[in-house]
């Protein structure tokens, strides 16, 4: 899998929120935003562009939260499309795609939808649920049973995990793939969402 190719001529190729509402562009918006906001806005995207070229991927994200937490900033394309990259490098799958989708709100670009299809095409939704004995696996509750070679797709599966043995179900994105859930196999193909349950009695 690829992350999408950066649109700035970067030098290096490639448990989240939401992506923030899109809204229009509007040059008057930061015209209106005080001097300090517009500031602080330029160096965040200097600080996300920089970081991105050196592949911190957590840099970025957070970069990007707090450019989008500017009172009186608008996001532009740019902005969503490194906070897209971030979130799918990080294993934020869901929030990589309400990002660029944010992107495509704001300026339909024909490379923005191939990066969407792309992603659409690697990722299903899943809503996997917990309960009993199987609880007691920990991470261990959710095995990838042919795991990707690649970073990104492991740790959106690493961050599934982590869900199902904090709080006993996961509702997102996963890779494509044969997984077990507890003694559950199941299978993400993308299509409709896939719902497993697995409870074991005893707790």
């Amino acid at each position: 899998m690829r992350l999408l190719v950066p649109l700035l001529a970067l030098a290096a190729p490639l448990a989240g929120a939401a992506a923030f509402p899109a809204r229009a562009a509007d040059p008057g918006d930061e015209a209106r935003a005080s001097a300090e906001a517009r500031a602080e806005a330029q160096r965040l995207r200097e600080e996300m562009r920089d970081r991105a070229a050196r592949g911190q991927w957590a840099g970025v994200d957070r970069a990007w939260r707090a450019l989008a937490a500017l009172d009186g900033v608008a996001l532009r394309y740019e902005d969503h499309e490194l906070g897209a990259q971030a979130a799918e490098a990080l294993g934020h799958p869901g929030d990589a795609r309400d990002r660029i989708e944010a992107a495509l709100a704001l300026d339909p670009r024909e490379e923005g939808y191939a990066w969407k299809a792309r992603f659409l095409a690697e990722y299903g939704e899943a809503k996997l649920v917990v309960g009993g004995r199987c609880r007691d696996r920990g991470e261990g509750v959710l095995v990838a049973l042919d795991p990707p070679l690649e970073p990104a797709p492991r740790n959106a599966i690493a961050a599934a995990a982590r869900a199902l043995a904090a709080e006993g179900r996961f509702e997102g994105l996963l890779p494509l793939g044969m997984y077990r859930l507890c003694d559950r196999p199941f299978e993400i193909v993308g299509g409709p969402r896939v719902d497993v349950r697995a409870e074991r009695p005893g707790r």
